[in-house]
């Protein structure tokens, strides 16, 4: 049984806190009402000639017959209330009565064993009323404890149980055995416990640059090898070793089960990208001559010769993900992966909800017209290992086959922040991509690149404006899409027109707000155009019948 990570115990040390807080407002709340009742029973004790049976200060109290006849009369005072009475002038200290001799440890004693006895009686969370109170100082206590509700105790953190047994190293020996690097590797493991920080981040370097070479070998066996399921999740996700992750053991788990299939999802892990490719199922990635020493790629290539030119690239997707100066570690670590709420693992799952949510936003993304017809293309995406922050489009379509083929989108599988966001990036390039390659060297003036171009005056065109069209795209879909207005009113009009909504989004937005004054005019366009239609096939039918008229009269 793992034991709980350093999440959960944070949360349940941060709830104690706020219960603890919690506590001291009710103590202060209550030593307040005590002091209140004090002072009151001070005021009721006194006798109409001026005596107080309480005395001022517990050094000062009456001997035992004393202390008796005064509770009986402050009981009496509680129970019936005493008449109004003119206030007597307080006398000095001067007029108490001194206390007899050992009075004030008898005092003390009788105090203590009370406090003893209410202790065992009552938890100390809920201090008890006094059963000789009257019924004003019950609603007081009543009113106290509805206003202060006693604070639940907070639970402890669920400790994961994991349902596959996970024997100590088993995983790691799978995983290296019959490989070249495994003793190097192990030994890399062995420095990784007790290193500094600056070592530690050379030695994991180390580790990345081992890892890749050992997935290129790997990669190439796909052809003619079916690999065991350790040696593919190493693939996919660097998991090497679970002590590497033992406070994350629900994530290692949750992947280590996922044993779906691609189907007709378009998402691929890097173990059945590689094996789709070596079958001949999916062409390989475009590749530069300069990577082959000059040579031309063979494009009829297959097995083992497509594998080679694919694992080229593969590395290239993965950096283009990380980024030059973000973390090119590989190996699936608990210091690096740490899913959340907003931020889970790119599973295949994960992806078609993603992707069902950004259409919503966009449904017109992957619409082309290809020989006077449209259609719809099917993205491809590439999970690769890695905490990369970023995705790209590595070609807007298959090499070959612009009109019928969809994107090549690469991901990382545990990005550090957003997963949501991090997508949003790579849909967002591949929309200004395609619509570049589409308009070929008119796009600085046609298609989507030319409208958006269009928007800026010369001084706004010295920025980067494919990055500030990914910048509004994503807050397009996250923020707009909600009636969240985040967008300045000629990117809203931009994007409203050239990725627009869904219907079942502009439902939502028809109520008001900056979208109304656009459906309201996009609603009366649609109601002109299809009175426009009907008017055509109205002349069409009656020029229709003006012939068929004349035939029948010709005949």
């Amino acid at each position: 049984m793992a034991a709980p990570n350093r999440e959960q115990i944070v949360e349940y040390i941060k709830r104690l806190e706020t219960k603890v807080k919690q506590y001291q407002v009710l103590l202060k709340k209550r030593d307040l009402q005590i002091h209140a009742l004090k002072t009151k029973l001070v005021k009721l004790v006194k006798s109409p000639n001026g005596e107080a049976t309480a005395s001022r200060e517990p050094d000062t109290a009456e001997a035992a017959p004393e202390e008796a006849k005064s509770a009986s009369m402050v009981k009496q005072a509680i129970k019936k209330p005493a008449p109004k009475a003119p206030e007597l002038e307080e006398r000095s200290d001067t007029f108490v009565k001194k206390a007899a001799p050992g009075a004030t440890e008898r005092v003390k004693e009788a105090i203590r064993a009370k406090e003893e006895n209410a202790e065992a009686k009552s938890p100390a969370t809920s201090p008890d009323i006094d059963p000789d109170s009257d019924e004003d100082q019950e609603t007081d206590f009543n009113a106290l404890n509805d206003d202060d509700e006693s604070p639940s105790e907070p639970s402890a953190p669920t400790v994961f149980t994991p349902s596959v047994n996970f024997e100590a190293g088993e995983f790691l020996s799978a995983v290296l055995e019959g490989e070249e690097e495994k003793d190097e590797m192990l030994g890399m493991l062995e420095k990784l416990p007790g290193c500094e920080p600056d070592q530690k981040r050379n030695v994991l370097n180390s580790m990345t640059g081992l890892y890749w070479r050992m997935i290129d070998k790997m990669g190439k066996r796909l052809a003619h090898e079916n690999l065991p399921w350790e040696k593919r999740l190493f693939m996919r996700y660097g998991m090497l070793d679970d002590k590497l992750m033992a406070d994350r053991m629900d994530v290692w788990e949750q992947l280590y089960l996922d044993k779906s299939r691609p189907e007709d999802s378009g998402v691929y892990y890097m173990d059945e990208w590689l094996e789709e490719i070596s079958r001949g199922n999916l062409r390989y990635s475009e590749i530069d001559e300069m990577a082959l020493d000059g040579r031309k790629p063979d494009p009829n290539a297959r097995g083992a010769t497509a594998l080679g030119y694919e694992m080229i690239n593969i590395p290239q997707m993965q950096r283009i993900c990380v980024g030059a100066r973000a973390n090119q570690v590989t190996i699936m670590m608990q210091e690096y992966c740490s899913p959340s709420r907003d931020n889970p693992v790119v599973t295949r799952a994960w992806m078609k909800e993603a992707m069902e949510k950004i259409l919503n936003c966009d449904h017109i993304m992957f619409n082309r017209k290809y020989k006077g017809e449209d259609t719809v293309v099917q993205p491809l995406f590439i999970v690769l290992p890695g905490y990369g922050q970023r995705s790209g489009c590595w070609e807007p379509w298959s090499p070959g086959k612009k009109g019928t083929t969809g994107p090549r989108l690469c991901i990382c599988a545990f990005p550090p922040r957003n997963s949501m966001k991090t997508l949003l990036m790579g849909v967002a390039d591949y929309r200004w991509e395609w619509a570049k390659a589409d308009a070929m060297h008119y796009w600085l003036s046609e298609g989507l690149t030319g409208k958006w171009l269009a928007l800026f005056n010369k001084k706004e065109q010295r920025k980067d404006l494919k990055q500030v069209f990914v910048d509004c795209y994503q807050l397009w879909v996250l923020y707009e899409s909600r009636r969240i207005p985040k967008l300045e009113k000629r990117f809203r009009e931009f994007l409203y027109q050239n990725c627009p909504f869904s219907d079942k989004v502009k439902q939502t937005l028809k109520g008001g707000g900056v979208f109304a004054r656009m459906i309201e005019l996009e609603d009366a366009k649609k109601k002109r155009e299809e009175e426009e239609q009907k008017e055509i096939e109205r002349m069409k039918a009656e020029r229709e019948a003006r012939k068929a008229k004349r035939k029948a009269g010709a005949g």
